[in-house]
């Protein structure tokens, strides 16, 4: 299981729209099929997305690449641009344990709320909480993008969904992959 960020080049929005991120969500779930990746949580903002994912490693790599360079395809035609869309080659990091696991959800869906976006990690469209809301409330698998795996695991570990939604409001020590910025911001809250 991997966490998975590409961001932007020279810190650009390259998500700018509803559509791009729209896009960018359908060639997540087409290249995930494809390349056999199972998607756990997710969350596209502006100028980077996260992605925790369980893939064995080559598959990682060439899903990301088609998934990042057919977006960069999609961006420069679209606004008209040129060059490169993401900053380098993604960052990811090796998810070794179940609580690192459950951590590393919990930061994917705050990170809209700790960028002041949202209240709630539900009112934010471009991210997997939604999903998960609808899968344990309703108890029901939509079409959406997630592995019915990581349900299981979320199961196990939270007895229904106010106290998986409840989790999502407890900030730890973990150290997470990341943009600069957002780890200043995450630091700053978890010393507030």
């Amino acid at each position: 299981v991997y966490h998975v960020v590409s961001r932007g080049n020279n810190k650009q929005d390259i998500l700018e729209q509803d559509s791009d991120k729209n896009y960018f969500m359908g060639l997540m779930k087409e290249k995930a099929a494809k390349y056999k990746v199972e998607l756990y949580a997710y969350c596209i903002m502006s100028n980077h997305v996260h992605i925790l994912l369980k893939s064995d490693f080559k598959n990682l790599s060439l899903f990301m690449q088609e998934v990042n360079s057919v977006y960069a395809i999609y961006h420069n035609y679209k606004y008209g641009e040129s060059g490169h869309v993401f900053q380098g080659r993604f960052y990811s990091s090796v998810v070794e344990t179940e609580g690192y696991l459950y951590s590393c959800i919990r930061y994917i869906h705050n990170n809209p709320v700790k960028a002041y976006m949202v209240s709630s990690i539900l009112d934010y469209p471009f991210s997997s909480a939604a999903e998960y809301y609808d899968t344990i409330i309703y108890k029901k698998k939509t079409e959406g993008y997630l592995s019915e795996e990581v349900f299981s695991y979320i199961k196990q570990r939270f007895r229904n969904w106010e106290e998986f939604y409840e989790f999502h409001n407890i900030f730890d020590n973990q150290e997470f992959i990341d943009i600069k910025e957002e780890k200043e911001e995450y630091d700053f809250q978890r010393v507030e």
